[in-house]
C-alpha cells in the first residue's frame, strides 16, 4: 500500500490566499488614504479659521482702544487699509503680497497671517468702511464711529482648496 504524503499548497489554496491577501491591502490602504484626506481638510480649516479669528480679535482690539479713525475718513468710505489712533501712536492695517500687516507709527510692519494663507484674494479684497451714527437724544448729541470689516482668506494649497470670509463690524469707544 502506497501513502500520498505531499505537504505544501495546491494552486487553488495559494490564489485564494493571495486574493484575501490583496483584498485586505486594499481595505486597509483605501481606509489609510480616506483618514488622510480628512485629517488634510481639517488641518486647512482650522489653519484658515484660526487666521481669520486672530487677525479680527487684532483688529477689534485696536479699534477699541483707538479715540480716531483715520482712514477712512469719512463717513461711508471704503478703504483697502485701516489707520487708528490709539494714545500717541498711530496703527495701520494694510495688505501686502497676500499677507496682512500692523504697523505701529514708523515701527517695521508685522505679519498678522501666517505663510499658509492668502488674504485679499481677487474676488473678495479686504475692506474697512467707516460707519457713523449721530444720535441726537443726547445734548450735545453723540456721534459713534464705527468700522465694518469685510475679510476673506484662502488656504495657498491645492490639496484641499477653502476659503472662510467674514463681515463684522466694531466701534470705537469715544
Amino acid at each position: 500500500m502506497r501513502i500520498n504524503n505531499k505537504s505544501g499548497f495546491t494552486l487553488i489554496e495559494l490564489l485564494v490566499y493571495i486574493l484575501i491577501l490583496a483584498s485586505l491591502v486594499l481595505v486597509t490602504g483605501s481606509l489609510f488614504m480616506s483618514l488622510n484626506s480628512g485629517r488634510i481638510q481639517a488641518e486647512t480649516r482650522s489653519e484658515v479659521d484660526s487666521n481669520l479669528r486672530f487677525a479680527l480679535e487684532k483688529i477689534s482690539q485696536d479699534v477699541r482702544a483707538a479715540s480716531a479713525m483715520a482712514t477712512p475718513n469719512i463717513a461711508g468710505a471704503t478703504s483697502t487699509s485701516l489707520a487708528l489712533t490709539v494714545g500717541s501712536s498711530t496703527i495701520t492695517y494694510d495688505v501686502s503680497a497676500g499677507k496682512l500687516r500692523r504697523q505701529t507709527d514708523s515701527d517695521a510692519p508685522e505679519q498678522i497671517t501666517s505663510d499658509n494663507v492668502e488674504v485679499n484674494v481677487s474676488d473678495a479684497p479686504l475692506t474697512f468702511t467707516r460707519l457713523e451714527n449721530t444720535n441726537s437724544v443726547f445734548s450735545p448729541p453723540k456721534k459713534t464711529i464705527s468700522v465694518e470689516i469685510v475679510m476673506k482668506i484662502k488656504y495657498k494649497g491645492d490639496q484641499y482648496p477653502y476659503a472662510e470670509s467674514k463681515k463684522t463690524t466694531i466701534s470705537i469707544r469715544q
